[in-house]
């Protein structure tokens, strides 16, 4: 099947994203692919105020306990090496982060690739 077609690309690598174009207000289609050596995810949410993508990875590892940093937006789960696929939201204004929380399966002790470094925050202006 074809995908629909994206206003944005978000690319996974090991152990990185790099977004084609500022996501901008409204409501967007984020084309996910992922060109990394293994299976990426993307998780997608909306910061509390004051909050970073390190507050979110670090409160998912205390097993979620106390307020979130963060809304829930959902994103994509694994997506194998060389896959694509795509995912809208609507977006208001505000800081925003994308988080992989996949395993490394190249290695033990299998860290979440966010520990690894695999976040980014973005601005939606």
């Amino acid at each position: 099947a074809t995908l629909p077609n994206a206003d944005v690309t978000i690319t996974a690598r090991d152990f990185g994203f790099r977004i084609s174009a500022p996501i901008r207000r409204g409501v967007q289609t984020i084309r996910f692919e992922n060109s990394g050596p293994q299976a990426h995810e993307m998780v997608l949410v909306k910061l509390e105020p004051g909050k970073q993508a390190s507050d979110v990875r670090d409160w998912s590892e205390r097993g979620q306990e106390g307020p979130p940093p963060a809304t829930m937006l959902g994103g994509l789960s694994a997506i194998a090496v060389g896959g694509a696929a795509t995912v809208t939201n609507d977006f208001t204004p505000g800081e925003y982060a994308l988080l992989c929380f996949m395993p490394d399966t190249r290695k033990a002790p299998h860290t979440p690739h966010a520990h690894q470094g695999m976040t980014m925050q973005f601005t939606v202006r």
